[in-house]
Parts: structure tokens; sequence; C-alpha cells
């Protein structure tokens, strides 16, 4: 349970990459009910993470990260600014100890998600920057 409200921030973080990423090339809003799911490995002291989120209106997200095999998880919500790619979600463990923490980053141009977690009592995970690769540019040419 150590990272509970961390794995929440970088499932948020990745959903909204996701979004954003899209939002802000295609300068439009995001499209509503987008489902946005990411796995990524431990690092930087935190465990693994999978996430679930859902673009919703007004440039929304919510859903869930879970880590510790899937045992515990987080409820995330918040928004993305699809003209700057910042978002900027809260999490909240969905058992105790129910830590809460705010979760903000930018999705970059080259693919990445960058995600600062915020501080989460007791956990190795607390003010750590992740970077989570969510999208891969395929290399350009013929049909």
């Amino acid at each position: 349970m150590k990272s509970g409200i961390l794995v929440s921030t970088l499932a948020a973080g990745a959903l909204l990459a996701g979004a954003a990423w899209n939002v802000a090339n295609a300068q439009q809003v995001m499209p509503e009910g987008r489902i946005y799911a990411f796995h990524s490995a431990a690092q930087a002291g935190c465990p693994a993470l999978d996430w679930h989120l859902v673009a919703g209106g007004n440039n929304t997200l919510s859903g869930m990260v879970a880590w510790n095999g899937m045992k515990s998880m987080a409820a995330l919500s918040g928004t993305v600014n699809p003209a700057t790619k910042k978002f900027e979600l809260t999490g909240k463990e969905t058992a105790a100890p129910n830590r809460a923490t705010t979760l903000t980053g930018q999705v970059m141009d080259n693919g990445w998600l960058v995600i600062d977690i915020g501080p989460i009592a007791g956990t190795s995970c607390s003010n750590k920057m992740i970077k989570v690769q969510w999208f891969v540019q395929q290399p350009g040419g013929g049909n």
C-alpha cells in the first residue's frame, strides 16, 4: 500500500496524457467517452501501475489506478488543458488508509508523459517525477 496515491497519480497521468495529446494536436475538445488504459513498470521507487481512465465532457478525466497485482486501487479525477497539454488530477485510495495526493504533469510532443507525484505520507513514491512512454511515433514513408 506504499504507493496507493502515487499509483493513482500515475494512472491518471497516463490516461490524461493520451487524451491531452489528441486534444492538443487537433486543437479540439477531448473525445468524450474515450478510454485510456496503460501499464507502467516499477520506477523511481514506485511499483508497477495499471490504470484505466475515461475522458468526460469539458476536458475532464476520471478512472482508477491499481498496483500490488490489482489488490490496491485509487480513484482518479481531474482535468487537462488541451492548449498547454498540462493536467492536474487528484487520487484517493479506495481502501484504508485512504491516502490522497495531487498529480500534475504534461504530455510531451515526443510521446512521453511526465508526471509529478505530490506528497503521499508513508510511501517511497512521495514527491517523485515519473516518465511514461504512452505513444511511439510511426516512421514516415510509403503506404
